[in-house]
């Protein structure tokens, strides 16, 4: 065959796969959905408002004013708050059946304690009860044990398993085990709270520690941070008080340390050493790079004391979970009557407004909450959520942009913060996705949106790598597509430029590509399953089965190509175009009255 008829060959089949909507980067997953933390609520504690030094006491009144509660909520107040003493009642019965509940008080040990502040916002439950100024974050300067005991307890937790364990810390994972399934680790526990935790709980904090008798540990575990699992997510503790017991010595490992976005600096400490505050600080586990560091946590209830703040609190996002809405508006409603100043509760409130899609609502009360506590940086993620939802995109930018400012590890809040530049400033926006990477080198949103950014602008090297990249996550069924999609575009321009070989290779690779899409995604191609989700599979496997075979044509492989055009045929026995090319590559071959049945079947089929 002649070049000019290999040349009218491929540019005859060229004008099926080239139409006015050829560039299918547009439609790619370019823009995938955000990840929200509206979605999952970071509570935290800390900020600078909410007590007065001139009375060095805190404006919350720790009294209930029952009868305004029941003048706003109703006379059945009274059985909400029964129930709230009834679990309370519970849960310090059951700590005694794995803890060791003390009758009587115990001399503290001689420790000496680094003093941080909590912030001007008391904890949110007895408020009023914590004395100006709110040092409540208490490091010990002396361990509570010799390193010796310490290497012992790591030993045995890894005999008992604590390595297998493993915990969801919001969009983290942590190693590590409840004490409950480790016995061993669970005696030791138990002797140390007699010996010194109970002690020491009760000798720092007896505006609030009655006797160490009402100290009752509600959840307790070993935790387990290395490269794998390397840090938690900015959180508070689900107790009135809360102990952090390091068993490793800051040798072990790289990083680590606890995170307080109200502190400039990480809290770091050396096995045996304690940090001891109030549950409802917001904080987090500092990310391990190499090594590995046991941390042994634990939260504590009061027995005579009712957290009812903590509890209505916990309602309503049970509540909200049940998508019984009314009744979580009520019970976020009565915490907030108890304390005005309960800035989770304000988030968590914001949050259900904004499932509701009662935006002016949901930002009037995020930011009651930021005027609280201004160093919050989920708060000002959720704040840039609402701003894009209400189309303010540099309002959004700006929110996004303080929250990183306060805690620059958040891979999420790179992520968001990259989509929004995509559209005003695509060098910010590539700056932004790689910052992602760093933080998480798994993301695989980030790699999808960022290749999609590189194939846009004709890098397609740097993108089909970020794909690849991306077929190991999540993510693969859609790396799978955007390569499919990215072959196809190669493999269009190679063949162009009259390098036919390797356009057919391109194809082959966007057949495999798309094919595993469709079988992983659990669809056929046609529409019928799951398959990749995007709803174009058909469409890109029938374009790369026609480049493939009009590349083979031109190449004057006629048997090669006839045979593609007959699989297209097969598993899209409605494409048109499959019949053409067909019918086309019989003609060529000289097989015309085949070529003429073959537009006779799709005739009489469609």
């Amino acid at each position: 065959m002649s070049s000019l008829t290999l040349c009218c060959v491929f540019y005859w089949f060229c004008s099926f796969v080239h139409g006015d909507n050829d560039n299918e980067f547009v439609n790619w997953q370019h823009g995938f959905p955000k990840h929200h933390r509206h979605g999952e609520i970071l509570k935290f504690r800390g900020g600078d408002a909410g007590c007065d030094p001139a009375t060095q006491r805190c404006e919350s009144s720790t009294k209930i004013d029952i009868d305004s509660l029941v003048s706003k909520f109703g006379p059945s107040i009274h059985i909400d708050f029964q129930i709230n003493a009834d679990e309370h009642k519970l849960d310090c019965a059951t700590s005694c059946e794995t803890f060791t509940c003390v009758t009587s008080n115990t001399p503290p040990p001689h420790i000496n304690f680094t003093k941080y502040p909590f912030g001007s916002v008391p904890p949110e439950d007895f408020s009023n009860q914590f004395a100006y100024p709110l040092n409540l974050i208490l490091v010990s300067k002396q361990p509570l044990f010799p390193p010796s005991v310490a290497r012992s307890v790591i030993a045995n937790s890894e005999i008992e398993g604590v390595s297998n364990g493993e915990y969801v810390s919001g969009k983290y994972k942590l190693g590590g085990e409840w004490l409950s399934n480790l016995p061993i680790t669970l005696n030791f526990f138990n002797e140390l709270l007699v010996q010194s935790i109970y002690p020491l709980l009760h000798a720092q904090f007896p505006e609030i520690v009655s006797s160490q008798s009402s100290i009752r540990p509600h959840s307790v575990s070993l935790l387990r941070y290395n490269s794998t699992h390397p840090r938690t997510d900015v959180h508070v503790d689900n107790g009135i008080l809360a102990l952090t017991l390091a068993l490793s010595s800051k040798s072990d490992f790289t990083g680590g340390g606890t995170f307080f976005e109200h502190i400039e600096n990480i809290v770091e400490m050396n096995e045996g050493e304690v940090t001891i505050r109030p549950g409802s600080i917001r904080h987090g586990g500092n990310k391990v790079s190499s090594g590995t560091r046991y941390v042994l946590g634990a939260f504590f209830l009061l027995e005579d004391k009712v957290e009812h703040v903590r509890r209505f609190k916990n309602r309503g996002a049970k509540a909200r979970t049940k998508l019984d809405y009314n009744e979580a508006e009520r019970f976020f409603g009565i915490a907030l009557a108890i304390n005005a100043k309960c800035v989770t509760c304000l988030k968590d409130l914001s949050e259900l407004y904004l499932v509701q899609d009662r935006l002016d609502e949901a930002l009037a009360t995020l930011q009651r909450a930021l005027d609280l506590v201004e160093q919050d940086s989920d708060a000002l993620f959720s704040m840039g959520v609402i701003y894009s939802k209400l189309n303010r995109d540099s309002d959004s930018i700006v929110a996004y942009e303080k929250s990183v400012e306060i805690n620059s590890d958040d891979f999420e809040l790179w992520y968001n913060l990259a989509m929004k530049y995509e559209e005003t400033n695509r060098t910010r926006a590539f700056e932004m996705y790689e910052q992602c990477l760093s933080c998480n080198p798994a993301y695989g949103p980030a790699y999808i949106n960022l290749g999609t950014l590189q194939a846009e602008e004709g890098n397609f090297l740097a993108a089909e790598k970020n794909f690849e990249r991306a077929l190991t996550t999540e993510l693969a069924v859609q790396a799978s597509v955007n390569l499919a999609i990215l072959y196809l575009q190669q493999g269009n321009h190679l063949a162009a430029q009259g390098e036919l070989g390797g356009g057919l290779e391109k194809m082959v690779g966007g057949l495999e590509m798309i094919n595993r899409a469709i079988s992983e995604g659990g669809g056929d191609g046609n529409g019928n399953g799951s398959g990749s989700g995007n709803g174009n599979d058909a469409q890109i496997r029938t374009k790369l089965f026609v480049g493939k075979g009009q590349m083979e044509a031109a190449l004057d492989m006629f048997g090669e190509s006839e045979a593609t055009f007959r699989e297209l045929v097969k598993i899209s026995p409605k494409t048109q175009i499959g019949y053409q090319g067909l019918s086309k590559v019989l003609s060529l071959q000289g097989k015309h009255a085949e070529a003429d049945l073959v537009k006779q079947i799709f005739l009489d089929n469609n």
